[in-house]
Protein backbone atom coordinates (compact mmCIF):
# COMPACT_ATOMS: atom_id res chain seq x y z
CA UNK A 1 0.00 0.00 0.00
CA UNK A 2 1.48 3.32 -0.98
CA UNK A 3 1.35 6.12 1.73
CA UNK A 4 1.56 9.28 -0.71
CA UNK A 5 -2.47 9.88 0.01
CA UNK A 6 -2.40 9.65 3.33
CA UNK A 7 0.97 12.04 3.21
CA UNK A 8 -1.08 14.47 0.81
CA UNK A 9 -4.14 14.51 3.48
CA UNK A 10 -1.53 15.55 6.23
CA UNK A 11 0.39 18.28 4.45
CA UNK A 12 -2.77 19.61 3.49
CA UNK A 13 -4.10 19.74 7.04
CA UNK A 14 -0.83 21.18 8.02
CA UNK A 15 -1.55 24.17 5.96
CA UNK A 16 -3.92 25.40 8.62
CA UNK A 17 -3.62 23.91 11.92
CA UNK A 18 -3.89 25.73 15.58
CA UNK A 19 -1.96 22.83 17.15
CA UNK A 20 0.06 19.60 16.29
CA UNK A 21 1.70 17.03 18.31
CA UNK A 22 3.87 14.51 16.53
CA UNK A 23 6.81 11.56 16.95
CA UNK A 24 8.47 9.67 14.94
CA UNK A 25 11.00 6.73 14.25
CA UNK A 26 13.23 5.83 12.52
CA UNK A 27 14.05 2.06 14.05
CA UNK A 28 12.63 -1.20 13.05
CA UNK A 29 10.19 -3.15 11.13
CA UNK A 30 7.80 -0.36 12.73
CA UNK A 31 9.61 3.14 11.77
CA UNK A 32 6.61 5.65 11.75
CA UNK A 33 5.98 9.49 12.34
CA UNK A 34 2.37 9.80 14.24
CA UNK A 35 0.40 12.42 15.36
CA UNK A 36 -2.37 14.55 16.32
CA UNK A 37 -3.42 17.69 14.14
CA UNK A 38 -6.03 20.23 15.53
CA UNK A 39 -7.69 22.70 13.38
CA UNK A 40 -8.72 26.29 13.83
CA UNK A 41 -12.47 24.78 12.39
CA UNK A 42 -12.40 22.56 15.68
CA UNK A 43 -11.74 19.33 13.70
CA UNK A 44 -9.17 16.84 15.31
CA UNK A 45 -7.47 14.37 13.80
CA UNK A 46 -4.90 11.40 14.55
CA UNK A 47 -2.39 9.95 11.69
CA UNK A 48 0.32 7.37 11.25
CA UNK A 49 2.51 6.40 8.41
CA UNK A 50 4.66 3.55 8.73
CA UNK A 51 7.84 3.83 6.21
CA UNK A 52 8.40 0.75 5.64
CA UNK A 53 6.70 -1.73 2.73
CA UNK A 54 2.76 -1.60 4.19
CA UNK A 55 2.77 -5.84 2.85
CA UNK A 56 5.59 -6.55 5.65
CA UNK A 57 4.13 -4.91 8.68
CA UNK A 58 2.90 -7.34 11.17
CA UNK A 59 -1.09 -7.69 10.66
CA UNK A 60 -3.28 -4.96 11.74
CA UNK A 61 -0.86 -2.19 11.84
CA UNK A 62 -1.20 0.15 8.63
CA UNK A 63 -0.84 3.72 7.88
CA UNK A 64 -3.99 5.67 8.44
CA UNK A 65 -5.66 9.11 9.04
CA UNK A 66 -8.42 9.39 11.48
CA UNK A 67 -10.94 12.29 11.72
CA UNK A 68 -12.17 12.24 15.36
CA UNK A 69 -15.34 14.31 16.78
CA UNK A 70 -15.44 18.18 16.50
CA UNK A 71 -13.93 19.45 19.52
CA UNK A 72 -17.04 21.22 21.31
CA UNK A 73 -16.72 25.11 22.35
CA UNK A 74 -15.54 23.71 25.77
CA UNK A 75 -12.34 21.79 24.62
CA UNK A 76 -11.59 23.98 21.99
CA UNK A 77 -11.39 27.00 24.86
CA UNK A 78 -9.24 24.41 26.77
CA UNK A 79 -6.74 24.32 24.24
CA UNK A 80 -6.58 27.53 23.59
CA UNK A 81 -6.22 28.57 27.12
CA UNK A 82 -3.18 25.50 27.02
CA UNK A 83 -1.72 27.32 24.52
CA UNK A 84 -1.50 30.83 26.31
CA UNK A 85 -0.87 29.74 29.51
CA UNK A 86 2.09 27.77 28.58
CA UNK A 87 2.95 30.21 26.51
CA UNK A 88 4.21 28.05 23.34
CA UNK A 89 4.37 30.87 21.04
CA UNK A 90 6.40 33.02 22.74
CA UNK A 91 8.54 30.82 25.92
CA UNK A 92 11.93 29.40 25.08
CA UNK A 93 12.37 25.21 25.51
CA UNK A 94 14.90 23.38 26.19
CA UNK A 95 14.94 21.32 23.16
CA UNK A 96 16.85 17.91 23.27
CA UNK A 97 18.66 16.57 20.35
CA UNK A 98 17.58 12.69 19.49
CA UNK A 99 19.14 10.42 16.66
CA UNK A 100 16.83 8.01 15.45
CA UNK A 101 13.50 9.27 17.30
CA UNK A 102 11.78 12.66 17.72
CA UNK A 103 8.88 14.63 19.35
CA UNK A 104 7.56 18.11 17.72
CA UNK A 105 4.88 20.55 18.92
CA UNK A 106 4.11 23.15 16.33
CA UNK A 107 1.40 25.92 16.86
CA UNK A 108 0.05 28.57 14.88
CA UNK A 109 -2.02 31.53 16.41
CA UNK A 110 -3.03 34.74 15.64
CA UNK A 111 -0.07 35.14 12.95
CA UNK A 112 2.36 33.38 14.62
CA UNK A 113 4.15 30.06 14.05
CA UNK A 114 6.43 28.19 16.70
CA UNK A 115 7.94 24.32 16.54
CA UNK A 116 9.33 22.98 19.71
CA UNK A 117 11.37 19.73 19.08
CA UNK A 118 12.13 17.31 21.53
CA UNK A 119 11.07 18.65 24.99
CA UNK A 120 10.39 15.71 26.54
CA UNK A 121 10.88 13.93 29.53
CA UNK A 122 8.77 11.15 29.95
CA UNK A 123 9.58 11.97 33.86
CA UNK A 124 5.94 12.39 35.70
CA UNK A 125 7.36 14.28 38.67
CA UNK A 126 9.24 16.75 35.83
CA UNK A 127 7.42 16.90 32.92
CA UNK A 128 8.55 18.87 29.66
CA UNK A 129 6.01 20.49 27.32
CA UNK A 130 5.77 17.69 25.15
CA UNK A 131 4.87 15.41 28.70
CA UNK A 132 2.49 18.09 29.70
CA UNK A 133 0.75 18.17 25.87
CA UNK A 134 0.21 14.16 26.37
CA UNK A 135 -1.57 14.47 29.56
CA UNK A 136 -3.60 17.66 28.71
CA UNK A 137 -5.15 15.52 25.43
CA UNK A 138 -5.54 12.77 27.50
CA UNK A 139 -7.30 14.57 29.88
CA UNK A 140 -9.51 17.06 27.94
CA UNK A 141 -9.98 15.68 24.22
CA UNK A 142 -11.10 12.43 24.56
Amino acid sequence: MDNTKIINEIKELKKDFLLEINSWTTLGELANNSGTIILPDKRIYSYSIFFNDQNNLPQNIHSYIKEFPTLTDNQYGLVLKFIEEENLLDANFDQKKFEEAGFTISVKLNGKEKTINNCVSFDKKNPKIYDKLLTFIENNLN
